[in-house]
This record gives structure tokens, sequence and C-alpha cells, in this order.
């Protein structure tokens, strides 16, 4: 193992997230103005995650023209196999394995068909929440791991933090929540998730 880069991507971890966090204020900001289609899918009872994924690459074009050192690359294999993570961003001045990974996912919260639906509940699944995606990520060798939630509608923090506080028991992996319910309107939240790794009960 080449101990300097292992050094150099330790001491980027902060001013990498502080990225990631940065770009999703910005996302924030942008659906604001979107808030009355954010509305509606709830309304409606209705998850549409390729509408999320198409706004995102939309956001993700402007940042690049906005910030020179930017980039990112969607559908991007893991390793030699098939499988392949949402979205890659970069930023120019990182080595590769600060590269950031991260997956995607439209949650309806609220009533659908008669079932309610909520964070906690999404967090508990093992098929149908974000487990399938973050044992993905965490095939990855990297500091650098994320869940980009998009809920419509804001689930509340009680709920989202008890969620994640349940995944993390449940599945013995260490989540990090690094956006607040609090701090959005109640049509919309994004959830971002930092994927630390599986905790040590869950590597014995």
């Amino acid at each position: 193992m080449d101990k300097g880069k292992t050094s150099l991507s330790t001491a980027n971890i902060s001013i990498t997230e502080k990225r990631v966090c940065d770009l999703v204020a910005q996302l924030k900001s942008a659906f604001l103005v979107r808030q009355e289609i954010l509305s509606c899918f709830a309304r409606q009872g209705i998850q549409v995650e390729g509408w999320f994924k198409g706004e995102l690459l939309y956001f993700l074009e402007c940042q690049c023209q906005v910030q020179k050192r930017f980039g990112f690359e969607r559908e991007k294999l893991i390793g030699s196999g098939r499988r392949k993570a949402d979205l890659v961003l970069s930023w120019d001045d990182l080595n590769d394995g600060d590269f950031v990974w991260i997956e995607l996912k439209h949650w309806l919260v609220g009533g659908q068909k008669g079932i309610d639906y909520n964070a906690y509940g999404y967090f508990n699944d093992p098929t149908n929440g974000i487990k399938p995606d973050v044992s993905k990520l965490l095939a990855i060798p990297t500091l650098h791991r994320y869940a980009l939630i998009l809920m419509t509608a804001n689930p509340g923090t009680a709920d989202w933090q008890k969620g994640v506080e349940r995944f993390e028991s449940k599945f013995a992996i260490k989540l990090r929540s690094l956006t607040d319910p609090e701090h959005y309107p109640s049509s919309f939240f994004i959830g971002l998730l930092a994927i630390d790794g599986e905790t040590e009960t869950n590597l014995h």
C-alpha cells in the first residue's frame, strides 16, 4: 500500500466532504423553486427517481460550467464487474482515490394505495431501502461514499434520525447524516448520508 497516498486521502476527506455538502446546499436552492412539482409527487403518492436523476444531471452540468475543476460521471462501473454507481464526482486537484461515489434514491413520504410510508420504514427495509446500495458502495476502496435521497414530503427530523439509527443497529453499518429535515420546507428534503463503513460488530 502506498502510505503517502493513503495519508493524502485522509487529509483531504474533510475538504472533499465539504465540497459535497456545498453542492447539496446549492441543489436545495435549485429545488426550492420547484416545490409545486415536488408537492405533486407526494399528493399523487409516487416515487419518480428518474425525474430526480434527470434534474440532478442538469444541475451538475451547470456546476461544471461554474466550477472549472469539477467533473462527474454517471453510471460508472465498480471494478471489473457489471455493478454501477449512479454518480461519481471528481475535482482535478484530488487523487482518484478521493473521487466521490454516490447512490441516488427518491422516497415517498405519505400514503400510496392505502399504505403509509416514512423514513424509518425505508431504513428498516433490507430490499427496498438503501441497504443494497450501501452494500454495493462498501465494496469500493474509498473514503468517500454517499447516499443522496430526495424525499417528498419532508419526513421531519425525528423520523429521519430514528431511521438512520435503526439502519446502523439492524445492519451494523455506520451512516452519518449531513443534512437535517429541520432546514428544509415541508414539501421536500434532500438527505445526504456519508457511508462510513461496517461497524466492529459486523466485522467479527
